[in-house]
C-alpha cells in the first residue's frame, strides 16, 4: 500500500476516533476530585489518562487543580514509580536473584550463590540486603525526578493553566531541542506559544511550498486535525493551497485539497456554519468554485473557535503581548 493510500486510510481512522473519543462519557471535575482525595495522583492518572475530560469545568475547579498540576511534578512521579520499582522488586525473585549475584560478583564471591539461596535465614539476609541496593541504586540513577508521561503532558496542554504553559515551556527550553522532535513542541502549539507557533508556520510553509511532500501531509494533517483549535483552523485553510493527487479507496483520485475542503464542511456543520450550495457531497470541482464562501465560513469558524478558547487563553502569560 503506497503512501498516499495511507493518507486517506489515516484521515477516515482519525475522523472515527475522534467521533468515539466524543461519544465516550465525560469524566466531570467532580467525579476526578472525589478521585484524587482517595487515591495517590498518578494512579488517578493511570485510571482516567484515555478518558476525555471535561476541560472547562476542570480549568475553573479551584480545589481540583492541585491535584491536576501534580501530574506536571517530577518528584511526584519519581516516587510513584520508585514505590512500583519497591513492589517489582519484592515480588520477583528473579529480580532479587540477579541483585544477589551482583552483589556477590563485586566481593567476588560468585560461588557462594546457590548455599545462600538454599538457606533460608542467609537468603533473608541476602534479599533485604539486595533490594536496599536495587532501591538504593535507582535513586542514584534518577536524582529523584522522572520525566512526566507524555500523556500527562498533552492533557495539560488541553488544560492550559497559565502554570502549565509556564512548566511545559521551560522543559522545552531545557531540552535544547526547541523542534517538532521534542515531546513539547505540539503541546505548546495548542497552548498558543507564540514561539512553538512561529516554528509550526514555517513548517506549514514548506509544506505548501513542496506540495505535501516536506515534512510530510501525513504528518501536517494528523497533528491539525488533533489539534482543533482556531490556529489549526487557520493552518488547514493554507492546506487548500496543496494539490498533490493520490488514490483514496476508490478509482476517482483526486488532489488532496479537496478532502480539506471536505474536513472543513464536516467542521462547519458541527459548529452550525452554513455554506450556500456546498455540501460534502457535492463534486470537489463544484466545492472549489465556492472557495471564496469556504474561506469566509473558515473566519466564522476560527472566530468561534478563539471565543471558546477565550477562557483559558486570556490567562497566559503571552496574551497581552499578542
Amino acid at each position: 500500500m503506497n503512501q498516499l493510500v495511507h493518507i486517506c486510510l489515516f484521515i477516515s481512522i482519525f475522523t472515527n476516533n475522534f467521533a468515539q473519543a466524543q461519544e465516550q462519557k465525560t469524566i466531570s471535575s467532580d467525579s476526578l476530585l472525589k478521585m484524587f482525595k482517595v487515591m495517590k495522583p498518578f494512579e488517578v492518572f493511570e485510571r482516567v489518562q484515555f478518558t476525555w475530560f471535561d476541560f472547562k469545568s476542570c480549568y475553573n475547579n479551584t480545589l481540583l487543580k492541585p491535584y491536576l498540576m501534580k501530574w506536571l511534578d517530577r518528584h511526584e512521579y519519581f516516587e510513584f514509580v520508585l514505590d512500583k520499582e519497591k513492589e517489582t522488586i519484592t515480588n520477583r525473585p528473579d529480580l532479587i536473584k540477579d541483585e544477589i549475584l551482583y552483589m556477590l560478583n563485586k566481593r567476588r564471591r560468585k560461588n557462594a550463590l546457590d548455599s545462600i539461596l538454599s538457606n533460608p535465614v542467609l537468603y533473608r539476609q541476602y534479599r533485604d540486603s539486595a533490594i536496599s541496593v536495587y532501591v538504593n541504586r535507582y535513586i542514584e540513577d534518577y536524582k529523584g525526578e522522572h520525566k512526566v508521561p507524555d500523556r500527562a503532558i498533552i492533557i495539560h496542554s488541553y488544560l492550559a493553566y497559565p502554570e502549565s504553559y509556564t512548566i511545559i515551556k521551560q522543559w522545552w527550553d531545557e531540552s535544547g531541542r526547541k523542534t517538532e522532535r521534542s515531546d513539547y513542541f505540539i503541546p505548546l502549539v495548542r497552548m498558543g506559544s507564540p514561539d512553538a507557533q512561529e516554528l509550526y508556520d514555517n513548517r506549514i510553509k514548506q509544506l505548501v511550498k513542496t506540495n505535501g511532500e516536506i515534512p510530510g501531509i501525513m504528518i501536517i494533517d494528523g497533528e491539525l486535525y488533533e489539534l482543533r483549535s482556531s490556529y489549526a483552523i487557520s493552518k488547514i485553510i493554507e492546506l487548500l493551497k496543496v494539490r498533490m493527487v493520490y488514490n483514496p479507496l476508490e478509482d476517482n483520485p483526486q488532489p488532496y485539497n479537496c478532502f480539506v475542503i471536505n474536513y472543513l464542511l464536516n467542521d462547519f456543520f458541527a459548529h452550525s456554519i452554513e455554506v450556500d450550495k456546498v455540501k460534502t457531497n457535492t463534486p470537489c470541482d463544484v466545492q472549489k468554485k465556492y472557495l471564496p464562501e469556504i474561506k469566509a465560513a473558515a473566519k466564522k469558524l476560527i472566530e468561534k473557535y478563539k471565543t471558546e478558547e477565550l477562557y483559558w487563553m486570556r490567562n497566559m502569560p503571552f496574551y497581552k503581548s499578542l
